[in-house]
């Protein structure tokens, strides 16, 4: 479990002073300041209440992290383009992680030598 999780006082919060704006794929929900006495003078908060309980911000689809930083207005939902992959959360430290083909840590290519480098040797 993460040493930062979603706090009791965030989900009260978000009861009282939120409007629910959607959940993504992952369960997360988003949720934006409700406007009380008109217009406020500053931006609207946004903010996410993680499903999982351990606040990792890797495991915001692209989609929610262009509304949640105030890159788009509204969440660009719908059916993702052929080019899109799907989202992944940080594979770092995990045996998913990405190592590239001369990586010493990339064990799956063994037909390559252990590093492709050859040392500069200065002419004499």
């Amino acid at each position: 479990m993460s040493l930062y999780t979603n706090l009791i006082q965030t989900k009260i919060f978000s009861k009282i002073a939120g409007n629910f704006m959607g959940e993504d794929e992952f369960g997360n929900k988003y949720y934006q300041e409700k406007l009380l006495f008109g217009k406020p003078q500053r931006v609207q908060k946004r903010w996410v209440i993680y499903k999982s309980g351990a606040v990792e911000a890797s495991m915001i689809p692209a989609k929610w992290f262009s509304w949640l930083h105030y890159t788009s207005e509204r969440a660009l939902c719908g059916e993702p383009h052929p080019w899109e992959k799907k989202h992944q959360h940080n594979q770092t430290g995990s045996n998913e992680a990405y190592h590239p083909k001369a990586s010493l840590l990339n064990e799956t290519d063994t037909t390559q030598p252990s590093t492709p480098y050859k040392p500069w040797v200065p002419n004499n």
